[in-house]
């Protein structure tokens, strides 16, 4: 809750514009006096600082650090499942991105707990050619048109 708000923060300010205007068109932010290198390293280094964090809180969550419990398919394709199908460049996409995966992958595991890959692999194809900017923009699209 705190990460969502921070971003939120950020997104409002002047370095949040310049974020959004590097992402749109670099050129352009570049010819308007946008340091895009300086932006660019800034918000790797900011997604860097996200991400350690998150893992660290994850390696205390499961006590024990090792390849099975790190490299298990669910927990790497899961955070780009939940933004993609979420939808990128959004505060609440990947929010509601995480609730709709989690319900696929706990319905799948359910009911067809051998074809549970077949599942989430055949979500991501159908979110990738039936909603390619994800649930929000989707959302947003509708309420406008």
């Amino acid at each position: 809750m705190g990460t969502a708000l921070a971003i939120r923060l950020l997104m409002r300010s002047r370095y949040g514009l310049a974020l959004i205007a590097v992402r749109d068109d670099e050129m352009a932010a570049s010819a308007n006096g946008i340091d895009t290198l300086r932006v660019k390293v800034a918000a790797f280094a900011g997604s860097a600082f996200i991400a350690g964090v998150a893992g660290s809180l994850y390696t205390y969550y499961i006590f024990h650090v090792g390849p099975d419990s790190v490299f298990d398919l669910d927990w790497m394709l899961l955070p780009l499942m939940m933004t993609v199908v979420g939808g990128t460049g959004t505060l609440l996409g990947p929010i509601l991105g995480a609730f709709v995966m989690y319900a696929v992958f706990d319905l799948a595991r359910i009911v067809v707990p051998d074809y549970h890959p077949v599942i989430s692999g055949l979500t991501i194809i159908l979110a990738m050619l039936f909603l390619p900017k994800g649930l929000m923009r989707s959302l947003r699209a509708g309420r406008t048109a």
